[in-house]
């Protein structure tokens, strides 16, 4: 394999560092791999860091269904920022009413009926309301999704009420990056926000938001719709709060 830049947690929770991998779907910035513990990515020196990414200085060539024997040895381990969840929390009313991009999102119109389902039936009715919704590789409900449950998780809402993300009913890529969310992970940009609305930084939110809204066609504003949800359930006191630091896996 080519040069490796960093490889995110989930390629170190395989236990080793090396695994066969069959091609699912191949693009020109990422090949998504089925192993033996899920869905994982082979991504471009572009693609920012994030749990499921190996990234490499070049993509190998590759097409669905092909069979790629993969070595990671000697990767830097990437992990997100770590949060204080009780840091997360009290920041959450100053962070959510600093957000907008999210208004850019597909689905921003649906703010109240995202609400009211989280009001009525919780995490697995929003859930049950946004999985797989709208087109793409990642559709715009489960970037939406993912912004939110990853909020949820890292300010520490209970594991019971984040297992909902795994009866979205979406492709088992979408799947994979939302099961993370859960586990408090997903790419880098989106730490980086988050770390900017707990220090309080107005100016850094502003610069890392913009970062998160340039990912892929719609996901960075999907995302950001996602984590002023988080935000503002947080601030509304409408999700539990443990207060207890999120395990990395």
């Amino acid at each position: 394999m080519t040069l490796i830049l960093d490889a995110g947690e989930g390629w170190f929770a395989l236990g080793s560092t090396r695994a066969e991998g069959r091609v699912l779907a191949a693009f020109d910035r990422a090949v998504y791999v089925d192993v033996v513990a899920g869905t994982l990515a082979l991504v471009g020196p572009s693609v920012p860091p994030g749990p499921l990414h190996l990234r490499l200085a070049e993509l190998p060539a590759a097409a669905p269904g092909q069979q790629l024997h993969l070595d990671w040895t000697g990767a830097a381990h990437w992990r997100p920022l770590g949060l204080d969840a009780e840091a997360l929390a009290h920041a959450a009313p100053t962070g959510f009413a600093l957000l907008d991009g999210w208004t850019a999102s597909p689905l921003a119109a649906m703010v109240d009926e995202i609400e009211a389902a989280h009001a009525a039936g919780g995490l697995a009715t929003v859930v049950d309301r946004l999985g797989g919704r709208g087109p793409g590789l990642t559709p715009s409900g489960d970037d939406v999704l993912a912004g939110m449950v990853l909020v949820l998780a890292l300010a520490g809402a209970s594991r019971e009420e984040l297992r909902g993300v795994e009866h979205a009913r979406t492709h088992p890529i979408s799947l994979a990056f939302l099961r993370w969310a859960a586990r408090g992970q997903a790419v880098e940009p989106v730490h980086r926000l988050l770390a900017a609305v707990v220090d309080g930084d107005r100016a850094s939110v502003r610069r890392h938001e913009a970062a998160v809204a340039a990912l892929g066609h719609t996901s960075g504003a999907d995302l950001l719709l996602g984590v002023w949800l988080g935000l503002r359930h947080i601030t509304a006191g409408s999700t539990r709060i443990t207060h207890a630091r999120l395990p990395m896996a």
